[in-house]
């Protein structure tokens, strides 16, 4: 799609846009949970139709939802932001397969992927609590800046000099 992304702030840009559309979609579910969750707070759970065990345990859900620390609703918007950063770490990694003539930097890039997710679905797993796998992803975000800074072309600088065009004609192919 991006066949003449080779730059090092080309593949910035692919990765926030990944990260941050994957962050759009997650946040649109989150609302939608809130409002239906603000909705079922507020009915008559019975008169929906729940009876005996679906009832009961309907109510308990709601209950944990709104009785969480307020700190815990952040948890999502921090784990979004940790989340971008390593995105656009893995696509500046996925560059280097491009500007190197190298394919071993994708399975560095899918490796790192799987390192990243393994920890989370490992600490899920082991009931690790929600501040210390957050505390992790934060740890590899930190990580991903030292890959993304370590990648950048010597002399590449962090914001451009010049602006680029302000339109450029489309080619259409079909």
């Amino acid at each position: 799609m991006a066949r003449k992304a080779r730059a090092w702030r080309d593949a910035l840009m692919l990765g926030a846009g990944h990260g941050g559309t994957e962050s759009i979609v997650l946040g649109v579910l989150a609302g939608v949970s809130f409002v239906s969750l603000a909705a079922a707070r507020q009915m008559d759970l019975a008169a929906q139709g729940l009876t005996g065990e679906q009832l009961a345990l309907a109510r308990q859900q709601i209950a944990a939802y709104w009785s969480a620390p307020w700190y815990m609703a952040l948890m999502g918007a921090v784990e979004r932001l940790c989340a971008i950063v390593i995105q656009v770490s893995l696509a500046v990694i996925v560059l280097q397969v491009f500007t190197r003539n190298d394919w071993r930097w994708l399975v560095v890039a899918i490796g790192y992927h799987l390192v990243v997710d393994g920890i989370a679905v490992v600490g899920l797993q082991s009931g690790w609590p929600v501040l210390v796998i957050e505390a992790t992803v934060a740890v590899m975000a930190l990580v991903s800046l030292a890959i993304i800074r370590g990648l950048r072309p010597r002399g590449e600088p962090l914001i451009p000099l010049e602006a680029p065009p302000l339109s450029t004609p489309a080619r259409r192919r079909f």
